[in-house]
């Protein structure tokens, strides 16, 4: 008889089977490989770039090559042209002058305005030196022309601009450092800074100092007979950009105040005509210069010290703002009791009633008195702007009114004559 108070007998151990039970294994080996597929499913996603699952970025807009462009648009319009015109051209050249605008379509109003001017001038002497009959002329430039629309909203861009930046002029108090600065660019053996030096002392573009312009010395005649050569004045040919304009001195020659002694500036200037490099920027077509020789002369300009610390905020440090800066450097310095736009265009080259012009390069003063007399002037330029303008508004609405009335009496005599032929038309019988 078993003893109540003693203690159980312990457990045995249960014997672990060599081999799992054909269910359970097969269970934990579908799980395994489970885990692993969705590891592989993980990596693979890790792998392949994040980039491919987005769309697809835009290609970054290619440069527009301006001269480049110009030169292969004259070549294709004169194999449509020459050596007599291909069947249907005027259609393949509205084709090829629309495709070709598609390439600057992004660029803002005014560069697009810009960039299409640039086409017309050569593509002209181009068809005129082949012989091309001017009523086929006529025909292109109504194709490759610039849109009224276009104009109309660049010159309004560009008469807000011209009004705000008229608000108040940028004091230049170091004028007196930059202009004996850019007098020293005149000794310069670099043909950029010689440049430079002469756009600046001179007032001339940056197109006719590098291919345009020509300066010769001015003699004037003493009472005793005695001819004198002037110190600060030249004689310039070649100005630019006025198209011919009546006022304006385009296709003239004229005399200039200059901003260093004359013998430097002639000096100076046939050194760059002489250089290698002058020698090369003289060659380039006008759309190659803007286009390829520009932007690095503003650059080299902005970043040069000592013009560029004694340089106001605004307006930007630009060759346009250098031309600027020496018509009221001639003010300053030599001009007779006279307002300043009347002078502006003797020395700059305008017609005196090309208001928007004027008023474009009215944004500098060098004094106190500089500033208020400028601003003087800046508004009754703007008053006379606005009355040439409401003037202007005014006959274009009398023509536009008085050619709506002759079309509509030219409409009214032609029904007068039908109605006459058809009653003396005899009646069917």
């Amino acid at each position: 008889m078993s003893d109540p108070e003693a203690p159980p007998p312990p457990k045995r151990p249960r014997r672990k089977s060599a081999t799992p039970e054909p269910e359970r294994a097969e269970t934990i080996e579908s799980a395994a490989q489970k885990a692993w597929r969705e590891r592989k499913a993980r990596k693979a996603a890790r792998a392949v770039p994040r980039i491919a699952r987005r769309p697809a970025a835009p290609p970054p807009l290619r440069r527009y090559a301006l001269a480049e462009a110009v030169e292969a648009f004259q070549r294709d319009v004169l194999e449509l042209l020459t050596p007599k015109p291909v069947k249907d051209w005027r259609r393949k050249l509205v084709v090829r002058w629309g495709r070709e605008r598609d390439q600057f379509r992004n660029k803002t109003a005014a560069t697009q305005k810009l960039y299409s001017s640039r086409f017309r001038a050569p593509l002209r002497r181009a068809l005129e030196e082949a012989g091309v009959p001017q009523k086929i002329l006529e025909v292109v430039f109504e194709e490759v022309r610039i849109e009224r629309e276009m104009v109309a909203a660049v010159n309004e861009d560009y008469r807000v601009a011209v009004d705000n930046s008229n608000r108040s002029l940028a004091r230049v108090s170091g004028w007196r450092e930059i202009v004996a600065e850019l007098t020293r660019m005149l000794e310069s053996e670099d043909p950029r800074f010689l440049a430079l030096g002469l756009m600046g002392l001179t007032g001339r573009r940056f197109v006719e100092v590098l291919k345009f312009g020509g300066f010769a010395p001015v003699d004037s005649a003493l009472p005793s007979g005695v001819r004198v050569r002037q110190k600060w004045l030249v004689e310039f040919s070649g100005q630019a950009k006025t198209r011919g304009a009546e006022g304006t001195m385009f296709g003239r020659s004229y005399v200039i105040p200059v901003l260093a002694p004359a013998a430097q500036i002639l000096d100076a200037f046939a050194r760059l005509r002489a250089d290698r490099e002058g020698a090369r920027w003289a060659e380039m077509t006008p759309a190659k210069l803007n286009s390829a020789v520009n932007p690095p002369f503003n650059k080299l300009l902005r970043e040069y010290p000592p013009i560029a610390m004694r340089w106001p905020p605004h307006p930007s440090l630009t060759l346009k703002a250098l031309r600027a800066f020496y018509a009221e450097a001639c003010m300053e310095a030599f001009a007779p009791p006279m307002t300043k736009a009347p002078y502006f265009a003797r020395i700059l080259g305008h017609a005196e009633t090309q208001y928007e012009t004027a008023l474009s390069y009215m944004t500098l003063s060098l004094n106190e008195q500089g500033a208020s007399t400028g601003m003087e002037e800046i508004h009754r330029l703007l008053m006379e702007r606005d009355e040439a303008r409401e003037e202007g508004r005014a006959v274009k609405a009398e023509r536009e009114a008085a050619e709506e009335a002759a079309a509509l009496a030219r409409e009214e005599a032609l029904a007068v004559r039908r109605t006459r032929r058809a009653a003396r038309r005899p009646a069917p019988e």
